[in-house]
């Protein structure tokens, strides 16, 4: 028997979808529609924001080691550098998101109801 105490947390910080929405079932191949939604909610919440996150997070590291006093001075080239690549990075996924993914996520795609 554990001595563990449940952790009493909330799960809503930390999805990126509202977990409390209505769950429509499985998407039916044919629901192109649906489909197309669904796949950009997950290009969207499950890789893009996310790896973003992880980049900017290393990034925030990166940017402590190029002004800390321990390190060195090739350490701090270094750090430069990564930060330039990440920051290029990130600002082209901003503009894939913003470009692409929100278009499409916003885009008025015509639904016929009497279709099965």
């Amino acid at each position: 028997m554990s001595n563990l105490s449940p952790v009493p947390c909330t799960l809503h910080p930390i999805f990126a979808k509202k977990i409390d929405r209505p769950i429509e079932g499985v998407i039916k191949a044919d629901d192109e529609a649906s489909l197309r939604l669904e796949i950009e909610e997950v290009v969207l919440n499950d890789y893009l924001r996310e790896f973003r996150t992880k980049l900017t997070s290393h990034k925030n590291h990166l940017e402590a080691v190029s002004i800390s006093a321990s390190s060195s001075q090739g350490e701090k080239t270094r750090a430069l550098k990564e930060i330039e690549k990440i920051t290029k990075m990130i600002a082209e996924m901003e503009e894939y998101e913003r470009e692409v993914l929100y278009p499409l996520a916003t885009e008025q795609v015509e639904i016929d109801l009497d279709d099965g």
